[in-house]
């Protein structure tokens, strides 16, 4: 399971006039807007966040085993001109070998080496629109595509 921390600060006020003058406008100091806490602004705030990770996010696939992921970032981050936050490599398990197959099952066949994937989430969300607008962004590497 995956975690994301998100901070939220909790500030009691002793006046209703105080709270009401810093009410859904930035605080001078600490340059965050407040919210009466309930759950739905939680949740709503919770909500934002997620969307604004999955709009600066993409998913690249198709990525030939033995390739350089720090390749694809400088180039991702080159061509969009935004920096990356964030990226992880995912590959995939590799299969076991089942020893009590049958005879004819043990000839050897040619296996392709695993594909893998690269989560890239930038600084702002201009770099994934920029990609997304230029249609079909790809690389291509030896004889596969990204």
């Amino acid at each position: 399971m995956k975690h994301l921390t998100y901070e939220i600060f909790i500030l009691r006020f002793i006046k209703e006039e105080t709270k009401n003058k810093y009410k859904n406008e930035l605080h001078p100091i600490i340059q965050k807007p407040f919210y009466d806490y309930t759950n739905e602004n939680v949740h709503t705030l919770i909500q934002k966040k997620l969307e604004d990770i999955s709009n600066r996010s993409i998913r690249l696939v198709d990525i030939p085993h033995k390739f350089d992921f720090n390749l694809i970032i400088a180039h991702l981050a080159n061509i969009t001109g935004v920096s990356i936050t964030h990226h992880k490599d995912i590959t995939p398990k590799q299969k076991p070998i089942n020893k009590k197959s049958p005879p004819q099952a043990n000839r050897k066949r040619p296996t392709r080496p695993p594909l893998k994937q690269l989560l890239v989430r930038f600084e702002k969300e201009s770099a994934t629109e920029y990609l997304y607008e230029n249609e079909h962004w790809t690389l291509a590497i030896r004889n596969s595509l990204i």
